[in-house]
C-alpha cells in the first residue's frame, strides 16, 4: 500500500514525464489508445490549418467582390456623368443654334437647307448614340449577369466547404463517442 505522499509523486510522475506515461499505459493496455488519441489530436490541428486557409481564402474572395463593387460604382458613375456632359453639349447646341436663328434672319432659307443637313447629322449622330446607349445597356445587364451568377457559385462553394467540415466535425465526434463508449463514458 502506498503512502498518501508516494501516490502523490506518482501522479506527479505520470502527468511530467510522457515516457512513464505511457510505459504504465502499456502495461495498463492503454497505449495504443493513447497513441490513437494522439493521431487525433495532430488530424484535428491539420484540419484547423486547413479551416484557416479557407477562411483566408474567402476574405480574398470577398476582397475581390469589394473591388469588382467598387468599379462597377465608379463605371456606373462615370457613365451618369457621360450622359450629363451629353446633355449640357446638346443643350448649348441647342441654345446656339437659337440664336444663330436671331442673328441670321436674313439668310434665313440659306440656313434652312443648312439647317435640313444639320439635322440629318444630328439625327445620324443620335442614332448612333441610341444604338451605342443600347450596347453599353445590354453590356452592363450581361456584367451584372456574370457577376450574380459568380456570387452564386462562390456562395455554392462556401456551402459545399461548410458541409464538408460538418460532415469532417460529424465524424469525429462520431470516433470520439466511440472511444468514449469503449471506455464505458457518455459523450
Amino acid at each position: 500500500m502506498l503512502s498518501n505522499e508516494e501516490k502523490l509523486r506518482f501522479l506527479k510522475t505520470l502527468e511530467e514525464d510522457i515516457e512513464f506515461r505511457y510505459a504504465v499505459a502499456g502495461y495498463l493496455g492503454l497505449s495504443e489508445i493513447l497513441r490513437r488519441l494522439d493521431s487525433l489530436i495532430e488530424e484535428q490541428t491539420k484540419l484547423r490549418e486547413e479551416q484557416t486557409k479557407i477562411w483566408s481564402e474567402i476574405a480574398r474572395i470577398w476582397e475581390e467582390i469589394k473591388a469588382l463593387r467598387e468599379e462597377q460604382a465608379r463605371l456606373r458613375q462615370d457613365m451618369i456623368e457621360g450622359f450629363k456632359r451629353h446633355d449640357e453639349e446638346i443643350a448649348r447646341l441647342r441654345e446656339d443654334m437659337i440664336e444663330g436663328f436671331r442673328r441670321h434672319d436674313a439668310e434665313l432659307a440659306k440656313l434652312r437647307s443648312d439647317m435640313i443637313e444639320g439635322f440629318k447629322r444630328h439625327d445620324e449622330i443620335l442614332t448612333i448614340h441610341a444604338q451605342e446607349i443600347a450596347r453599353l445597356r445590354q453590356d452592363m445587364v450581361e456584367g451584372f449577369k456574370r457577376h450574380d451568377e459568380e456570387i452564386v457559385r462562390i456562395w455554392e462553394e462556401i456551402k459545399a466547404l461548410r458541409k464538408d467540415m460538418r460532415d469532417g466535425f460529424d465524424s469525429m465526434r462520431r470516433h470520439i463517442d466511440a472511444l468514449g463508449a469503449r471506455w464505458g463514458r457518455n459523450a
